[in-house]
């Protein structure tokens, strides 16, 4: 593969990184604008890749979006337009600029510090490059004699954590679903008791079939239904929800 086929092939992922997550862009303007700065020949870059690569995948990026919206629109104008233009983001929170230094970028990178959490995720894409140093400094410490006992404390606590953060952390106390599936009944009158039921009830394909009867005698017909997955997506539950179902309550007029 030539140089200027390995440099299409990189713009082409992060292009793809950019429109699934348009925060990206922050990392790869950087990066695209150092290449150009070092390259001999700028307008060949521009034209015979960078314009090509950004063409095609915002030419697709639409096309997608035109057939999940069923409109035209621009995801990433929408994105900018909430975040930025309507700062409608400061709804989830707002940290001060040193956040992401003391507390943010610290977190992503170790397996677990004690400072606060607050959406660490949008600071993901930083991840690649930060690996680029840990491997590097991994490389220096591989001369030294507690390099493997090291190396195992690591895998061995990101494994805790991963096991720990996936199965356990924020995990609720009790399952509001689960209680309605195992006794509709009781459920239904310790928490209706002294309210009207619910004008719709939502209920994935798995736990319909426990609710049909309660469901029938409340005076609920199934709505709508819409196309849930084709895979197990809950560890605790082997069947799939193929369907997510919408009942309405007849005794109260839409």
């Amino acid at each position: 593969m030539t140089t200027k086929q390995q440099t299409r092939k990189a713009f082409a992922f992060a292009a793809l990184g950019c429109i699934f997550r348009p925060t990206n862009a922050v990392l790869w303007v950087f990066l695209t604008a150092t290449l150009v700065v070092q390259t001999k020949s700028k307008l060949a870059l521009l034209l015979h890749t960078i314009v090509p690569v950004g063409v095609l995948a915002i030419s697709l990026m639409l096309v997608v979006d035109r057939i999940g919206y069923g409109e035209w629109t621009c995801v990433p104008w929408n994105f900018v337009k909430f975040n930025v233009l309507e700062g409608k983001d400061k709804l989830y929170g707002v940290h001060p600029w040193y956040w992401y230094f003391v507390a943010g970028y610290p977190e992503i990178t170790a397996t677990h510090l004690p400072l606060i959490l607050f959406e660490p995720r949008f600071l993901l894409p930083l991840l690649p490059a930060s690996f680029v140093y840990a491997g590097k400094a991994l490389l220096y410490l591989e001369k030294r004699t507690f390099f493997k006992p090291l190396l195992g404390l690591l895998i061995l606590l990101n494994g805790i954590a991963a096991v720990y953060f996936a199965r356990f952390h924020q995990r609720e106390a009790g399952s509001p679903s689960d209680a309605l599936r195992q006794d509709p009944l009781a459920f239904a009158t310790a928490r209706y008791k002294s309210h009207p039921l619910p004008t719709y009830i939502v209920v994935y394909s798995s736990g319909a079939s426990a609710l049909h009867n309660s469901l029938a005698i409340w005076k609920f017909a199934l709505q709508k239904q819409f196309d849930h997955s084709t895979l197990s997506l809950d560890a605790d539950s082997p069947v799939a929800d193929t369907h997510m179902l919408v009942y309405s309550n007849q005794m109260i007029s839409p």
